[in-house]
């Protein structure tokens, strides 16, 4: 899956992916594209989630974030 900067659909959905992905239910990748930062405050989201055990410590696996929309690493 590949996630662009988008609006409150785009979090939906990105959200619907990783929600499955941590329950087992594909083993897809899901990579987002960072582009200028944009999605900066969503992962500092996730992480205070997980500080305040809101969500896996091992959410941050499931995907990952590509600065580029011309490279996946």
């Amino acid at each position: 899956f590949i996630v662009a900067p988008g609006g409150i659909g785009t979090f939906d959905e990105f959200f619907e992916i990783l929600t499955l992905k941590q329950l087992g239910r594909h083993n897809k990748a899901i990579v987002i594209f960072n582009i200028n930062g944009y999605y900066d405050n969503l992962l500092k989201m996730i992480k205070t989630a997980q500080i305040y055990n809101f969500c896996n410590i091992l959410l941050l696996i499931f995907f990952r974030l590509n600065p580029q929309l011309t490279k996946i690493n």
